[in-house]
């Protein structure tokens, strides 16, 4: 699914919608079995949220779901684990083949993060760069990398985090452990980078 000409995805898609007490939610696909949608803006500071899905207009039973100030994970090229879907300096995938050099800038890109320094629409696409309000912090290899921007993907949809950092010097290996951490929450352990 792409977003629309007005930049932004749409609420309604394949006869369904999802609900977030009551409100729409925007969608990023609609299939059998599966639904993907953009948890809403407006439950910032709320504990939870019933969750409800409407399929040509029959309506699912009401399910309570826990919402958290921020999380995320790092997105992965396959499976959560392993291997980072991280970008090079040179915006490169990173990969074994294709290793970042010490003491360079990475792009991370992951789910969640928290609220923006300034407002959101939901379901639009980042114009610009806009700050996550969570305190970000990422080790390589056990050891801190130097954050230098956390926040939206411009060009992506509102609510998709990317996290460039700058590698730490002597840090080297073809699967270097990744972590972030915002605020209190912490990425999967797992994820990997390449790192010549």
């Amino acid at each position: 699914m792409v977003a629309d000409t007005n930049q932004s995805f749409p609420t309604f898609l394949a006869g369904t919608q999802v609900l977030f007490n009551g409100i729409p939610a925007p969608l990023i696909y609609a299939q059998a079995g599966q639904v993907s949608a953009i948890v809403l803006w407006e439950l910032k500071g709320s504990s939870s949220t019933a969750v409800t899905v409407e399929y040509q207009q029959a309506n699912s039973t009401p399910v309570t779901a826990s919402i958290a100030g921020s999380s995320t994970a790092l997105f992965t090229l396959g499976g959560g684990y392993g291997p980072g879907a991280i970008l090079n300096q040179d915006y490169t995938v990173n990969s074994a083949s294709n290793p970042a050099k010490a003491g360079s800038v990475i792009l991370l890109y992951g789910p969640g993060g928290g609220a923006l320094q300034a407002s959101a629409t939901d379901g639009a696409l980042a114009m610009g760069a806009e700050l996550l309000q969570a305190n970000v912090s990422v080790l390589v290899g056990g050891q801190p990398a130097q954050v230098l921007y956390a926040g939206t993907a411009p060009g992506l949809v509102n609510g998709l985090v990317q996290i460039n950092v700058q590698l730490p010097e002597g840090v080297t290996g073809a699967a270097v452990p990744v972590l972030a951490t915002f605020g209190q929450y912490i990425s999967q352990s797992g994820v990997t980078v390449a790192i010549q």
